[in-house]
């Protein structure tokens, strides 16, 4: 449908562009225009082409957020507001500035509630850890800044694996017919040249098999155990050319050509081992076999799942947390959960922490007696003493709660520990708040009928083998 469609001209004369359009019958557009949301255009996006995707994440804030349970706006912050990211995410590099805007966005979405002075947004945790994946011990939101690296690393996956795609055979015969792609000035467009600054990265993370070995480099490049460069320092310190390729160094013949004379004793040494490792290295005769990369998670198929991933290898995170994200609560629960766990409920010893105005009793509001923290409300307050030895679990004086869970699921021997421990925290929570701002006095009858009534709805949630065991845990509890 031509009448729908816009003609925008790239050094074209102007009557040949009119009679197009005649011929056509579309409209005359010009750069920059946008497509797909995109702005599409010589030079790089600004601030401004991008404001159309924050107000997109800005109208799906709506009033009603402030209604919402926790675990409801994680859920809409996963599924809707970080996924409108993506597609521009897969095309550009953020700006920071951009970025910052977007993360100041999320916030907002996670932590917004409504108070007696208004609305408020508060970050319960900071956003780092937000941000890590649920089994490092985060909350699973999405970090812009990593999975936009990742997604255009799939670009230089393409590139350098010289996928037979129109964009890279056209950058491959346009700029680096004779240069090695790294070794050269950054050129190209503003896309191409962002993508280029993720080469470090790239080669960081990847290990090339040399088949041809015209865009390899020799000394700098991972295609042995390690880099020549680092493990034969010495010989480099010799190399004429740091940056010559694979290629070129095994078809030499001369050892003046390679290096300047005479070699060290520790030099020649190297040199010699250097040519004991390339021995068996065969070049492509002539059969078109092209290099290919692999990369540190063992494949040589990049996807930005596997970089996100490979990013929080380091961070480790108690097992508690995969137990927390695979147990069969509600997201709600589940948020609550993440937050005793990472020692992040508003507690009156956490409230003083943070500078709130909470006056000098910092009692438990429970028991009335020790200063309130998380494990002391949840695991050794009398109250919650009481709770948990109603079901069978019976924690130490001044028990820490991770170490306890551990210990506790060990001597459990039932199915649904995690759930069980979740909801009764959860009740021991409520009875907490309704002293707190409803003036009730907490106890244990209370306390029993909100975990039976929670508990009980977890029949909706688990297979049918499950369900037996709700019920005999239920009608085991009894009341004072």
């Amino acid at each position: 449908n031509f009448q729908k469609s816009v003609l925008v001209p790239l050094d074209v004369e102007d009557d040949v562009v009119v009679d197009l359009a005649l011929i056509w019958q579309c409209s005359i557009g010009s750069m920059p225009f946008t497509y797909l949301g995109l702005p599409m255009g010589t030079t790089r996006p600004t601030m401004t082409d991008l404001m159309p995707m924050v107000d997109k994440v800005e109208h799906k804030l709506s009033s009603s957020l402030c209604l919402m349970d926790q675990g409801s706006k994680l859920t809409l912050l996963n599924s809707l507001i970080t996924s409108l990211m993506i597609y521009p995410m897969c095309t550009v590099k953020l700006l920071p500035k951009l970025i910052e805007h977007l993360d100041k966005l999320r916030r907002r979405c996670l932590w917004r509630r409504k108070t007696e002075n208004g609305e408020t947004s508060n970050s319960l945790a900071a956003w780092n850890l937000v941000c890590r994946p649920k089994k490092h011990g985060g909350l699973g939101v999405l970090d812009i800044k990593i999975q936009n690296m990742a997604l255009l690393l799939k670009f230089l996956h393409s590139f350098y694996n010289k996928k037979d795609i129109p964009w890279c055979n056209l950058i491959w015969s346009t700029y680096y017919e004779e240069v090695i792609p790294h070794t050269a000035e950054p050129c190209g467009s503003f896309w191409w040249r962002h993508v280029l600054k993720l080469t470090p990265i790239y080669h960081g993370i990847s290990k090339v098999v040399v088949n041809h070995g015209d865009n390899v480099l020799m000394w700098k490049d991972l295609w042995l155990e390690d880099t020549l460069a680092d493990s034969h320092p010495r010989a480099f310190s010799f190399a004429r050319n740091e940056d010559i390729s694979v290629q070129q160094f095994l078809t030499i013949t001369s050892l003046d050509v390679a290096f300047h004379l005479p070699l060290s004793m520790q030099a020649h040494d190297e040199v010699r081992n250097i040519q004991h490792l390339v021995a068996h290295v065969t070049l492509d005769n002539g059969l078109n076999i092209k290099d290919v990369w692999s990369y540190s998670w063992g494949t040589t198929e990049y996807t930005a799942r596997r970089f996100y991933k490979f990013c929080f290898r380091d961070v480790k995170a108690h097992k508690t947390y995969r137990w927390l994200w695979k147990s069969k609560v509600t997201v709600k629960i589940k948020v609550f959960g993440w937050l005793l766990l990472s020692d992040r409920l508003n507690t009156r010893d956490i409230l003083k922490r943070r500078h709130y105005n909470v006056g000098d009793d910092l009692s438990c509001l429970l028991c009335g007696h020790a200063q309130e923290d998380v494990d002391h409300m949840i695991l050794n307050c009398p109250f919650s003493k009481q709770c948990w030895s109603r079901l069978g679990m019976n924690p130490e004086q001044h028990t820490m709660r991770l170490s306890w869970l551990e210990t506790a699921k060990k001597n459990w021997n039932k199915p649904m520990f995690m759930e069980t421990f979740l909801q009764a925290s959860w009740s021991i929570w409520k009875e907490r708040n309704d002293k707190l701002f409803r003036h009730i006095n907490p106890s244990y009858n209370s306390w029993l009928a909100r975990f039976k009534t929670d508990f009980g709805l977890l029949q909706y949630r688990v297979k049918e083998n499950m369900k037996d065991f709700i019920f005999l845990l239920l009608d085991s509890l009894p009341s004072d």
